[in-house]
């Protein structure tokens, strides 16, 4: 084919889907880092111009605002004014200059990632790219992103020229940035940052846009305009001595600035050539675009030879160019040479300030030459002229400016290889939307028979529009598989897998992508790269979690997804991975061990000190959801607030509703769900209710918190609502999770059938998707129903099974976790040795209080113990205290007069009566607080003991007391004994069997109260203690009697006996007991001790009574 013809649509698509059907991305290599747009960060040289010293102290003046806009039409000089009012005043500076490409936000904050990176080299870690997961802060990330730049830039660099002088950004061509880019509101953002000691620059030939009148409407900003920026008289002079090397008179000089107007432009060419001034007069004072091509026709281009000509026409492609370069592109040895000239005869030449000279054509000089280009070349010229100049820029790093060139070309193989080259680094640079443009720029029938393409699509799009991105992912999936290409393949499927994931939709489309994987696998059983296979491993586990958890293989899925984290070097992916797993191993199974080894995996990662914003929140996720599986409720609180303040503070938002929904159950199990619609009412403002599983996840937990005010009507309404979302999601684990809600609600509404079917589904569920948690779940509810029915059977059955399955898993807390039923289980299984030792645990762990009807519960795990009947000792998590410091005196004695006076609604005066008798009324409460104190520090408990209006009280949920246990005891009896049908033997339940009632009695009761002490107020509780044991024991002993089971009776006088050794009337019991029995001997051997035991301690005899009935052992 002709070089000059131009090719066919067809066949160049023809031979483009040959090329870049084939071509393999190199993912997650090394990809040669983009050399910087030269000409966007460097400023220009000036070299033989006039200073103008007349502006310099304009400028000096405008910098005492923080904003300086310099606005003037092309070609007055505003470049070369900043540029050398910079090198006069030795000022530092960054500069960048503003072109198309910036309309891409990402691509500006990239690019001014490395202007900054160039003015501030002493930083290693770059300034971070406008990454997908920072758009939804976009105004905080900004705002951090300037603060940090201008922090850099003062710092004390060895490189930075002028280390004591203000720090100067210039943003050069501002008027190119695209009048609806949020690059303007970026911008003023940025200015709103600055700091003393920087000065924001703006060259523009347009004035400030609307964005900014807050900064003018503040005074922060300084303008230098058209007015001011116009040659004056004295600078025209100058300017003619320094090019023209004459001196003309003040009447020419005068006709110049008429001719000219202050232009510096014109006045420049006028001093070349004299026919420039007719050019002037006829076009008048105007800068149209016209106007100024005829002026570059005329006086520069059509004054060249025509070798000079056509280098101007062919560099033109070229937005930044060496003189080397210019000779590759035009094969004319001179090109570098007439770059030169152009440049030192101020020919709109700029050359930048560089080691090695670079030019670039003044941007209406280009336009010119471009026009001109197109004018006079043949198409196939000008093909061959963009393809040639394409190649230079694409092998200089300058990937943007290429693909425009090969775009013009119509080479679409070209564009392609530089798209599939560049993909991967630019997505991670957050540059979705300029790979996008990339892409679009190719016609769409070469997308379309390009999967690779339509991958990236899929790629870039799916930050923005999910079923979008989807859709490009699906399309490229089927061009790989007619082209087998098992990369290509696995990804795509991965992206469409991470598309449904992220949606948080509706998953079950998702059932025809596990088909494939499937078949996928048993094609390619080993998948083409590590990165691949970590892709791959998160899609498939995750796929099969959410939408088919009853799959076989979804536990040997978690297991590799684990052992790829254990081994994977990126930390942000870890934690992404780990994010999953651990709700896997969390909300699903309830691990707590297989959690707890994947978080400790996870921990150093979490240290790393360059992690990015997005990881340190997804860590403070992880350890938010482990905190709370820990029932560490305030770990998962204080996890929740760090992540949701570095959200905050960078602007990453993404993560939020997860804090808040992990926060929210934070409150809930930790009997503080009041706190709940703080953070449900945060959950609403950010909801999109398009993601199913978060609208049906703050319904459920809005359930749970109308059940803790038992709200039946909103417990209702929300457990129907999160039932529905869940089945629409088509999530069976999130149905199981939800459906006991609506059983709660049936049992509340009295239809107990109804919910018995409900928790029967949902056992159902659980043993089909191996769902532990559902198990719990549903056993929980189980056991609350048998609780409020006082079905005995019913609720031990269900506590055996729940408790041992908690035990097994290690599972302690749970979104149905209300303290008040926790408690009353627990008594239940202690009370009849169910998993004792779990529900120790578990009842100190979650600093359980025992229920109001069993606080003298004796194996509950009381944190404190207090021992006074037959010695007196105190235990502290099952230890025992030494006291051998007198300081402690006085505290110990507190508490033993608390004890004495009955430890509850005791009147402060009465005990400083007791303790401080001398004292008056200030001094006794004074020592009374003081002491108190004391013994709270002792206790290591302020709630232990209360003092509230002047009224002492023991806290018995806090603190177990022998003597006050005893007496709820003595009490229970007390009751019991009334009960005219009153079970004796074997039979009965076991708080109303007077076997176990006795039996507990005996075992109790160890001594007298505090029988080392002889002072009053001890011997006076004593005595009464005494006496009520006696008496309750006697009427045991009666009743026992009365069911002829002599050996009760013999056990309970002896305990009497063993109270009291001169209880005369139990002695007597026994007596006739023994009697009765016909063991008479030992009937005497009680009367001897009787006899004995009197007279040593009252000096008297037995009584009559006591006689008759010895004689009748005598008889």
């Amino acid at each position: 084919m002709d070089a000059r013809q131009k090719p066919s649509g067809m066949t160049k698509s023809c031979f483009t889907y040959e090329l870049i059907s084939n071509i393999q991305p190199r993912f997650y290599r090394d990809i040669m880092k983009q050399a910087p747009s030269l000409a966007k960060l460097t400023k220009s040289k000036s070299s033989n111009v006039l200073l103008r010293k007349r502006l310099f102290k304009l400028l000096d003046e405008a910098r005492n605002k923080p904003v300086v806009w310099i606005t003037a039409p092309p070609g007055a000089g505003k470049t070369t004014l900043i540029s050398t009012y910079l090198e006069e005043r030795r000022l530092s500076c960054l500069w960048y200059q503003i072109d198309s490409g910036d309309g891409d936000i990402a691509s500006f904050f990239h690019y001014m990632g490395l202007a900054a990176k160039q003015a501030a080299p002493r930083y290693r870690k770059p300034l971070p790219n406008l990454t997908p997961e920072y758009l939804l802060g976009l105004p905080t990330f900004t705002r951090n992103y300037f603060r940090e730049l201008y922090s850099r830039l003062l710092g004390k660099s060895p490189r930075r020229r002028f280390p004591d002088s203000p720090f100067q950004v210039v943003i050069d061509n501002y008027q190119d940035a695209p009048a609806d880019s949020q690059l303007h509101e970026i911008i003023q953002t940025g200015l709103s940052e600055i700091i003393e000691g920087i000065n924001v620059i703006i060259i523009s030939r347009t004035d400030p846009p609307p964005a900014f009148a807050v900064l003018r409407a503040n005074n922060k900003m300084g303008t230098l305009g058209w007015n001011e920026l116009k040659l004056s008289t004295e600078e025209i002079s100058g300017i003619v001595q320094l090019k023209a090397h004459k001196k003309l008179s003040k009447e020419a000089i005068q006709e110049l600035h008429e001719k000219t107007n202050g232009w510096a432009a014109g006045l420049a060419l006028m001093l070349e050539h004299q026919g420039s001034a007719d050019m002037l007069q006829r076009h008048g004072r105007g800068f149209t675009t016209q106007a100024m091509f005829d002026y570059f026709a005329s006086e520069i281009f059509y004054r060249l030879d025509n070798p000079s000509q056509e280098i101007l026409l062919q560099t033109a492609f070229l937005p930044i160019m060496t003189g080397h370069f210019a000779q590759q592109l035009t094969g004319l040895h001179q090109a570098g040479e007439l770059l030169s000239e152009l440049n030192r005869r101020n020919y709109f030449t700029i050359r930048k300030s560089l080691p090695d000279p670079v030019y670039q054509y003044h941007p209406l000089f280009r336009e010119f030459l471009l026009a001109q280009a197109k004018q006079q070349l043949t198409d196939a010229q000008l093909i061959q002229t963009q393809h040639k100049a394409a190649e230079i820029l694409e092998s200089t790093g300058q990937a943007e400016d290429a693909i425009i060139l090969y775009s013009h070309a119509e080479d679409w193989a070209s564009m392609a290889r530089i798209i599939l080259a560049n993909a991967q680094a630019m997505i991670t640079e957050g540059r979705n939307q300029a790979v996008e443009q990339w892409i679009n720029r190719l016609p769409q029938a070469v997308i379309n028979e390009a999967p690779w393409l339509l991958y990236w699509l899929g790629v870039c799009r799916m930050p923005f529009n999910l079923p979008e991105g989807r859709g490009y992912f699906e399309q490229a999936f089927e061009k790989f598989k007619l082209l087998n290409n098992a990369a290509g393949i696995f990804l795509a499927w991965a992206g469409v897998v991470e598309t449904y994931i992220y949606q948080w939709g509706d998953f079950k489309p998702l059932d025809k992508w596990i088909s494939e994987i499937e078949a996928l696998l048993a094609k390619y059983p080993t998948l083409p790269s590590p990165e691949i296979e970590a892709k791959v491993t998160t899609g498939v586990f995750t796929a099969l979690a959410y939408r088919q958890p009853q799959h076989p293989d979804l536990p040997v899925w978690a297991e590799r997804l684990q052992r790829l984290i254990e081994i994977n070097p990126d930390a942000s992916s870890s934690m992404i991975m780990g994010n999953q797993l651990l709700l896997y191993y969390s909300w699903w199974n309830g691990d707590l061990a297989k959690g707890t080894n994947l978080v400790n995996i996870l921990e150093p990662l979490s240290r790393l000190p360059d992690l990015a914003p997005i990881s340190r929140i997804t860590w403070q996720a992880i350890k938010a959801v482990y905190s709370w599986m820990a029932a560490d409720d305030r770990g998962c609180i204080q996890a929740v607030e760090e992540g949701l303040r570095i959200a905050e503070t960078t602007g990453v938002h993404i993560l939020d509703f997860m804090l808040l929904a992990q926060g929210a159950w934070g409150v809930l199990t930790s009997g503080e769900p009041e706190k709940a619609s703080l953070m449900f009412k945060q959950m609403l403002l950010i909801m999109d209710n398009s993601r199913l599983l978060d609208v049906c996840q703050y319904r459920y937990q809005a359930f749970i918190e109308a059940m803790h005010r038992n709200d039946i009507r909103q417990m209702e309404e929300h457990a129907e609502a999160a039932l529905c979302l869940a089945r629409e999601a088509g999530v069976i684990w999130a149905e199981g999770t939800v459906l006991p809600a609506s059983a709660w609600v049936y049992f509340a509404s009295g239809k107990h059938d109804m919910a018995v079917g409900i928790i029967k589904q949902t056992m159902q569920i659980a043993q089909d998707i191996r769902s532990k948690t559902i198990e719990i779940n549903a056993l929980q509810a189980e056991v609350e129903f048998a609780m409020a029915q006082e079905n005995e059977a019913a609720c031990l059955k269900a506590l055996q099974k729940i408790f041992t399955l908690c035990r097994q898993q290690g599972y302690i807390n749970a979104g149905w976790w209300r303290s008040s039923i926790m408690s009353r289980a627990c008594a239940i299984a202690l009370e009849n040795n169910i998993e004792k030792d779990y529900i120790k645990f578990l009842i100190k762990k979650r600093s359980l209080l025992p229920p109001d009807d069993a606080v003298n519960l004796e194996n509950w795990p009381w944190p404190v113990r207090i021992y006074a009947l037959g010695r007196f000792a105190i235990v502290k998590d099952s230890k025992p205290m030494r006291f051998t410091e007198k300081a402690k005196h006085m505290p110990l004695k507190l508490l033993k007069v608390i004890i004495a006076l009955g430890g509850r609604d005791i009147g402060a005066e009465v005990v400083i009566d007791t303790l401080w008798p001398d004292a008056d009324g200030d001094t006794g409460l004074r020592s009374l607080n003081t002491t108190l104190h004391r013994l709270r520090k002792l206790l290591g408990n302020d709630l232990a003991i209360t003092l509230e209006d002047n009224r002492l009280t023991i806290d018995v949920r806090h603190v177990w007391v022998d003597v006050f246990a005893f007496q709820r005891l003595l009490g229970k009896i007390e009751n019991t004994l009334k009960k005219p049908d009153l079970p004796v033997g074997q039979t009965g339940a076991k708080d109303d069997n007077l076997n176990h009632l006795m039996e507990r009695v005996v075992a109790m009761y160890q001594g007298p109260f505090l029988r080392d002490i002889s002072e009053q107020w001890a011997l006076s509780f004593r005595e009464r203690f005494k006496n009520r044991c006696l008496y309750i024991l006697s009427e045991i002993a009666q009743r026992f009697e009365q069911s002829q089971d002599w050996q009760k009776v013999i056990q309970c006088c002896e305990k009497c006996i063993e109270i009291d050794a001169i209880s005369e009337e139990s002695y007597r019991r026994l007596i006739t007991v023994y009697n009765k029995l016909g063991r008479k001997s030992e009937g005497l051997a009680v009367y001897k001790r009787c006899k004995e035991a009197l007279n040593l301690h009252l000096s008297i005899s037995p009584s009559q009574e006591t006689e008759a009935i010895h004689k009748s052992l005598r008889s």
